[in-house]
C-alpha cells in the first residue's frame, strides 16, 4: 500500500503506512532510502525522522 499511495502523491497515508511497518519492524524498511517510488516523500522531515528510526545511514543532502 505505501507504494501505491505514493503513486498517488498521498504522503500522509505514506507516512500512516510506513509507520505502521516501522512498528510492526517489516524487513522491507531496509530498503526504503533506495527506493524511487519514496521519491516524493524524501523532502519530508518525518522521512528523515524515519530513517533515522530505523538506523539507516543519515542522507547526503546535495550543496545549495
Amino acid at each position: 500500500m505505501i507504494w501505491a499511495y505514493a503513486g498517488l502523491g498521498d504522503k500522509e497515508r505514506v507516512f500512516a503506512y510506513l509507520e505502521k511497518a516501522y512498528d510492526e519492524r517489516a524487513g522491507r524498511l531496509a530498503w526504503l532510502d533506495i527506493d524511487p517510488t519514496l521519491d516524493v516523500v524524501r523532502s519530508d522531515p518525518r522521512f528523515d525522522n524515519l530513517i533515522r528510526r530505523i538506523g539507516l545511514p543519515a542522507r547526503q543532502r546535495p550543496s545549495p
